[in-house]
């Protein structure tokens, strides 16, 4: 039996297109986001490639095929369909109701069309990551509803260790008076690689409080949200410290994760050498820091972000990495402390070292921090 297309609507008056054997529905292509979707024009003399943004996965019980920048997705309802694929990408020929099937969802490009890779286009992971991020890509609501307070992580992670190590508070009344003028540390705020005497207990704990602590906890009706200094979606805060202290004075060559409500460290008494994560932070720099202070590693507890954000957990949790980073940045600044972001870390060696669940939480962040130089 010939194949045949069906063009019908779906709910939302959206145009929706069946592949059909017989009366037997083999897929279906449908718009992913409420704007609709311009039908791609079929050449039948055309020669056609597979996009080089397409990809192929598993959603429950079906297989799907998107195109990473696309508008439309297909729904692979029968195996026949996925062997009419297969045999596309080995090169055999197939029904051409099947590639106009395709090439009207907009997965296919032409050969002809084709212009080769260029400098300024973005890689595949990183069209689906802009993509599928933003309400224009996927037309689904970023938020969660219903909301399921049984299933909110804590607002506060369990302690990682009975080992505490208390932190000097610093008066911020008194700070709010004394402190640099904010436009002067904005203006100065640059990245150091200076490093002068070690970095000391006290300087970590008051760069800690005026950068990362809890101020106050917002309690709502489905979930428990928090303020600290620096902004996070929805007051979830799903980003976790942990502080590989190299060269501290008043505290032991150990991985330490910081308590924001408590304003303490828990010693975390690693197994293995963090050495690995301190060599992997000096490749990061280039080279350009002999020994880093404090490494501070910043991790994501992923469920706390995503039972509310699923469609956007990841992008929002770099985002609170980019505006942590800017505040510990200002912070280091006003402490007169050589602050260094790095660009990439290991996570998997993260995960390893520290015993974390890589599913449940792994670093997405790294900050170097030290005792500048004094010029004067």
């Amino acid at each position: 039996m010939p194949l045949t297309l069906l063009d019908t609507t779906d709910d939302h008056a959206l145009p929706v297109r069946v592949l059909l054997l017989d009366e037997t529905p083999l897929a279906r292509w449908t718009p992913v986001h409420a704007y609709g979707y311009n039908r791609v024009r079929f050449h039948p003399d055309a020669e056609y490639v597979l996009s080089r943004f397409a990809y192929l996965r598993r959603e429950h019980d079906l297989y799907v095929l998107e195109v990473a920048k696309g508008a439309v997705r297909i729904d692979f309802l029968d195996r026949q369909a996925l062997v009419l694929f297969a045999q596309l990408i080995a090169g055999v020929d197939v029904d051409v109701t099947f590639m106009e099937f395709l090439v009207t969802a907009g997965m296919m490009d032409t050969v002809e069309a084709l212009a080769p890779a260029s400098a300024d286009d973005l890689a595949f992971h990183d069209a689906l990551f802009q993509w599928k991020t933003r309400m224009g890509g996927n037309g689904l609501l970023p938020v969660r509803q219903p909301f399921l307070p049984a299933h909110v992580p804590p607002a506060i992670k369990p302690p990682m260790s009975t080992t505490l190590i208390p932190l000097f508070t610093p008066d911020i009344d008194a700070l709010q008076q004394s402190d640099l003028p904010f436009t002067r540390v904005l203006e100065a705020r640059r990245t150091r690689y200076d490093y002068g005497e070690p970095l000391t207990l006290a300087q970590l704990g008051e760069f800690l409080y005026r950068s990362a602590r809890i101020q106050q906890e917002l309690q709502g009706a489905v979930y428990t949200g928090t303020l600290r200094p620096s902004p996070g979606a929805g007051a979830l805060h799903a980003l976790e410290l942990y502080i590989v202290a190299v060269n501290c004075a008043g505290l032991s060559p150990d991985v330490y994760h910081y308590d924001p409500a408590g304003h303490v460290l828990e010693s975390l008494h690693v197994a293995v050498s963090f050495e690995p994560l301190v060599e992997n932070a000096l490749r990061m720099t280039g080279g350009r820091v002999e020994t880093p202070q404090a490494l501070i590693i910043i991790a994501a507890r992923f469920d706390r972000i995503c039972w509310k954000y699923p469609e956007m957990a990841l992008s929002l949790i770099l985002k609170d990495v980019g505006a942590l980073y800017q505040t510990m940045y200002l912070v280091a600044t006003a402490m007169g402390l050589a602050p260094c972001a790095l660009g990439g870390g290991d996570s998997r060696l993260f995960s390893r070292i520290v015993e974390l669940e890589a599913a449940q939480e792994q670093s997405v962040g790294e900050f170097l921090l030290g005792n500048a130089i004094r010029t004067s």
